[in-house]
C-alpha cells in the first residue's frame, strides 16, 4: 500500500524537491482529467486494501451439492494464500445453514481470470453436504 501511494505522489514529491516554482509549474501543466483518473485509481487501490479481498458466491448444484466461487479483488495487495482456507470456512457455513453432519469437498480448483485489465484470482469447487 505504501509503495502505491509513493508512486502516485512521486511527481509531487519530485516537484517539491526541485524548488518552489516547480510545484506551481506541475499543477499548471497537469491535465484535470489525468488528475481525476489518477485520484480514482489511487482511491480504488486504497479502498481495496482496507476491505476483505475475497467475494464469495454460493449456488445450489444439486441435492445436497453446492458450488462455491471465491473471487479475489483485482486491485488487492494481499490474500494470495487464503483461497483454500476461505473455501473451507465457507463450506462449514453451508454445513451449519443446512444442518448437515459434515461436508465433503468434491472438487476444488484455482485459476486466474483475465477478462479485464489485471488478472483476478478465482477459486471454485463443489461441496457435498453429508447428512449422517
Amino acid at each position: 500500500m505504501k509503495n502505491v501511494l509513493l508512486v502516485l505522489l512521486f511527481p509531487l514529491l519530485a516537484a517539491c524537491a526541485s524548488g518552489k516554482g516547480q510545484v506551481a509549474a506541475l499543477f499548471d501543466n497537469t491535465n484535470r482529467l489525468d488528475a481525476v483518473v489518477l485520484a480514482g485509481i489511487g482511491y480504488r487501490v486504497y479502498e481495496a486494501s482496507d476491505k476483505s479481498v475475497w467475494e464469495a458466491e454460493t449456488s445450489v448444484a444439486g441435492a445436497d451439492l453446492f458450488r462455491v466461487t471465491l473471487k479475489r479483488n483485482r486491485f488487492a495487495n494481499s490474500g494470495d494464500g487464503e483461497a483454500r482456507i476461505l473455501f473451507r470456512r465457507h463450506a462449514e457455513r453451508i454445513v451449519a445453514a443446512q444442518s448437515c453432519a459434515s461436508y465433503r469437498i468434491v472438487e476444488f480448483s484455482e485459476r486466474y481470470d483475465s477478462k479485464m485489465i489485471g488478472s483476478q484470482r478465482v477459486a471454485e469447487g463443489l461441496v457435498a453436504c453429508v447428512r449422517a
